[in-house]
């Protein structure tokens, strides 16, 4: 397992770094009954290797969130609501009578001067709406000049993943084992981000390969930082090489001076609660 590490006379017992692992694709397994916590793609392939590289001289800012959407609910969508949730406790035995109330407010709101045949209208409308997916409101405005009084509250929306992590690395060789160090760098994640063109079988195109994964984090010494935020496993998504960060001027050998590494690694999967007590291999911190 080949380790690369830059600057090669870097203290890693004190210092802080950057470790990338780069892991072996493997398809995950979907469990039917751990549906959403199904064995996620990549779990189980082995270390292919490992970069050291200094910290980023800009950190990325740590945040999770969640999707979270603003849900209304009138009173015929409550029948069917408590029609399905009494099927799930019960059976039909505890049947929601919502539906009906709701046609009978509806009667009651109606002027003096409008007819049963207009109710019926307005009622059958909004069952129509409802049942063909567009707005019943409108058919009970249209129709009835009322509208239903609607339940509204913030509902969870589901799960979200974190947007792509940038990481950028100044790179300034100070003598040719590094400058050959950096391309050796550069291009092994190159390789390991790419798909694989014979994933099959050899001269076989038809299908590619899915390009290995990346297992990212901040470490203090030989240990993870005991206070920076963790990562899951990540595909890398982009890489970029600036060559003249400075203006372009090299060494005698044809060496940039100076460059910037930027790479944008996103996570696989989302985060749960139970990932963090699970996350006691050491990277603990602040968290994911």
């Amino acid at each position: 397992m080949a380790t690369l590490e830059y600057p090669i006379k870097k203290s890693k017992d004190k210092d802080d770094w950057f470790k990338i692992n780069v892991i072996e694709y493997v398809p995950g397994k979907l469990s039917t009954g751990d549906f959403g916590a199904s064995t996620p793609q990549g779990t189980g392939g082995k270390t292919l290797g490992t970069i050291l590289l200094p910290m980023p001289y800009r950190l990325p800012v740590n945040s999770v969130s969640t999707s979270w959407d603003g849900s209304t609910l009138n009173p015929l969508e409550a029948g069917v609501g408590g029609a399905v949730e009494s099927f799930i406790t019960g059976g039909f035995s505890g049947l929601s009578n919502y539906g009906q109330k709701a046609f009978d407010a509806l009667k009651g709101t109606l002027t003096s001067g409008t007819t049963v045949q207009a109710a019926q209208t307005g009622a059958v409308g909004a069952a129509i709406a409802a049942a063909t997916g567009n707005n019943p409101q409108q058919f009970l405005s249209r129709f009835a000049g009322v509208r239903f009084n609607e339940n509204v509250e913030l509902a969870f929306g589901g799960m979200t993943l974190r947007n792509s992590q940038q990481f950028q690395f100044q790179l300034t060789p100070r003598e040719k084992k590094e400058s050959d160090r950096i391309k050796e760098i550069v291009k092994y994640l190159k390789i390991n981000m790419s798909p694989k063109k014979n994933a099959i079988s050899s001269g076989n195109a038809v299908l590619i390969g899915v390009p290995n994964l990346f297992d990212i984090q901040y470490m203090r010494g030989t240990e993870p930082h005991p206070f920076l935020n963790t990562f899951k496993l990540c595909a890398l998504e982009g890489l970029s090489l600036d060559l003249s960060d400075s203006g372009y001027a090299t060494y005698h050998d044809g060496t940039p001076v100076s460059m910037i590494l930027t790479l944008a690694f996103r996570e696989l999967t989302p985060i749960y609660q139970e990932d963090y007590t699970i996350e006691a291999k050491g990277k603990l911190g602040v968290g994911y």
